[in-house]
């Protein structure tokens, strides 16, 4: 930021861009966790972690790009501690959709919507399965127990039901992409 007079304005500036990021930031979270819970806790930690580096960042062009990527390493954070605790997305998976969340064409608000209509179009058994796993953090063995099934053939079922979900957010993605 400048020095002097030019200061406030740099800090006026850079609250209005962070402020301004907060939905996009949100969604960007939400698609790379596959909606869990604790979005709103890692978007807590990005913005931490945006203050901390706004000092150090050079005047950058596009804020939100940035943001992001500041918020992708937060994720990549949390991801390995959730990794001690339970199942999570592989990373070649987190990887994709951060790259297709990220893409300057899109917004977040795009790979969201085309998560919400992906999960709508799994047949019920998979989405319920997907959703108590992901987003309520139900454990293997205990969706084993509840669907009187073995832990490996429930990982099986969500392994496949993640990647009909990684194809059909990226097929949504282009045909919105060929729309425009």
């Amino acid at each position: 930021m400048a020095d002097g007079g030019n200061n406030a304005a740099g800090v006026t500036d850079f609250i209005k861009a962070l402020m301004g990021a907060q939905f996009d930031l949100y969604s960007y979270i939400v698609v790379l966790l596959g909606g869990t819970q604790d979005a709103y806790d890692v978007l807590q930690e990005t913005n931490q972690q945006i203050i901390r580096l706004e000092g150090e960042r050079e005047d950058l062009v596009n804020f939100l790009a940035w943001a992001k990527r500041v918020a992708y390493f937060q994720v990549c954070t949390w991801r390995s501690k959730q990794r001690r605790e339970r199942l999570v997305f592989d990373d070649s998976l987190l990887e994709q959709v951060a790259a297709a969340a990220s893409s300057p064409e899109r917004s977040a608000s795009d790979t969201v919507h085309a998560l919400n209509e992906c999960l709508k179009k799994l047949p019920a058994y998979m989405r319920e399965l997907f959703t108590a796993r992901h987003v309520d953090g139900v454990s293997v063995k205990e969706l084993a127990r509840r669907e009187n099934r073995s832990p490996d053939g429930i990982s099986v079922t969500l392994h496949r039901t993640r990647m009909a979900l990684r194809e059909c957010i990226k097929k949504s993605l282009l045909l919105g992409k060929l729309n425009v």
